[in-house]
């Protein structure tokens, strides 16, 4: 539920890329932010066409499993880019590869000898009678690599990427508090030199609390990573907590991505890391530019109960006719049962209700209170929520609104405070990226964060 599959190509309108962002613009760019669906026809292979019309493109792939995994029997992807044209030719190599536990990263440069190529993925089986079905998250972007020292290039004052993520942040929390802290900076441009960054932030929490952090970086210029660890732990102990990539904000936003943690931490000492890394002969000259920015939270134990996050962030644009899947994550598990706490969720005035099929639309006109049957899940002892909106609860709308009615914390019989977050829902994804200067009119943020109010 969620997905879409991948088009037949990514150059032609009719090639089935428009639901995605597609197909490539007469320049040569493109932006895909999706959840890809590979189905087991042809043993979990496709082959999607990309004509570069003769210019010399760059493109850059992810592909993140973190948080989609559940739904797919193995975690595998393999992804190649094959020039079109007969046997004998070898495929392109990356300029740079990256991996981490959620997913990768590659940078390929297309042009020179071929303008027509294959991207080939595959999923293969681990067990003959296993499906080869993967599900996926996938940005891909693609420019005319004239486009990258023009996106670089340093318009406005930079800072030093200490100045954005400082050696330490003061919560000033003691083991009765109840307030939230919060610390941020706006959308700010960094300063390096090819060998990139890693920044180390420390932290101290006196109360057990839910850390949430958000990078914000563009995809197309920076490989963001970002994870917590305890402080003075060992090299061996690993992270607390590594980062997941995920969208944020419209396509032609200089932001269009961002690494984000959320996680229950005890008290203790913690350190933030967060590193950018660039593929070779990235940044030609002595050093370029580079957009990030930064929202830190931390919300105590005895804190009010509140919704502490939503998934998907509220101003990414919402593609009509595709399920939308949202995950809601609560400080504390709210009372009452399955039922009980669907039907106080509502989204663009459709209210949420449980049982029959994903599809089944009630009364959508016969009362001017609409109901749509979701699927839901809950994970981490009902702390996090996973709704399910069929695609007919979009069909007439352009802006919804996600609301929660009456809900009490289980632990506190306090009810949850919620800032309803707006989103924008649209025919298909606009796949105009960024490319360097002022963004373009109406390419700002759009929806806001119930988080950041």
């Amino acid at each position: 539920m969620g997905t879409v599959p991948l088009p037949l190509d990514l150059f032609n309108p009719k090639g089935g890329s428009l639901a995605l962002g597609g197909p490539l613009d007469k320049d040569g760019r493109l932006l895909i932010r999706s959840h890809i669906m590979l189905t087991d026809i042809h043993d979990g292979r496709k082959k999607v066409y990309l004509d570069t019309g003769g210019k010399k493109l760059q493109l850059k792939i992810g592909v993140m499993f973190g948080g989609h995994t559940r739904f797919s029997t193995a975690s595998q992807l393999s992804f190649e880019v094959q020039p079109s044209g007969g046997k004998g030719k070898t495929s392109v190599k990356p300029a740079e590869s990256w991996t981490t536990p959620h997913g990768w990263e590659r940078v390929f440069v297309l042009g020179g000898d071929a303008s027509q190529f294959w991207l080939s993925f595959h999923h293969s089986h681990r067990e003959r009678s296993e499906s080869a079905c993967v599900h996926f998250g996938m940005a891909m972007e693609v420019h005319p690599v004239d486009d990258v020292p023009r996106m670089m290039s340093c318009a406005e004052s930079p800072s030093s990427p200490q100045e954005i993520f400082p050696s330490s942040i003061e919560i000033g929390q003691s083991d009765s508090t109840t307030k939230p802290f919060r610390f941020a900076k706006s959308l700010s441009w960094t300063r390096q030199e090819q060998g990139g960054f890693l920044t180390r932030t420390k932290f101290t929490l006196a109360t057990p609390s839910y850390v949430s952090v958000e990078v914000g970086f563009n995809f197309f210029l920076s490989h963001g990573e970002m994870d917590i660890i305890q402080d003075q732990a060992s090299a061996s102990s690993g992270s607390v907590v590594q980062g997941e990539m995920d969208s944020v904000h419209s396509p032609g936003h200089i932001i269009n991505a961002h690494v984000i943690v959320g996680k229950v931490l005890p008290p203790g000492n913690y350190i933030l890391r967060v590193a950018d890394d660039h593929y070779p002969g990235q940044v030609a000259g002595d050093s370029g530019c580079f957009p990030f920015t930064l929202e830190f939270r931390v919300v105590p134990e005895a804190a009010a109960p509140t919704v502490v996050s939503v998934r998907p962030h509220p101003s990414v644009p919402v593609p009509r006719g595709v399920d939308l899947v949202m995950t809601l994550r609560f400080s504390e598990a709210p009372q009452g049962s399955l039922e009980d706490v669907v039907s106080a969720i509502s989204f663009g005035g459709v209210q949420a209700a449980t049982g029959g099929s994903v599809n089944a639309m009630s009364e959508k006109y016969a009362t001017s209170k609409r109901h749509s049957t979701v699927q839901a899940s809950t994970e981490e002892d009902h702390l996090v929520w996973v709704i399910g909106w069929s695609s007919q609860v979009l069909a007439d709308l352009s802006t919804a609104t996600l609301k929660i009615g009456s809900l009490r914390s289980n632990r506190t019989n306090k009810t949850f405070q919620f800032n309803p977050p707006k989103y924008t829902v649209v025919n298909a994804p606009d796949g105009s990226p960024w490319k360097g200067g002022a963004m373009a009119k109406g390419a700002g943020s759009r929806g806001s964060s119930p988080l950041q109010r």
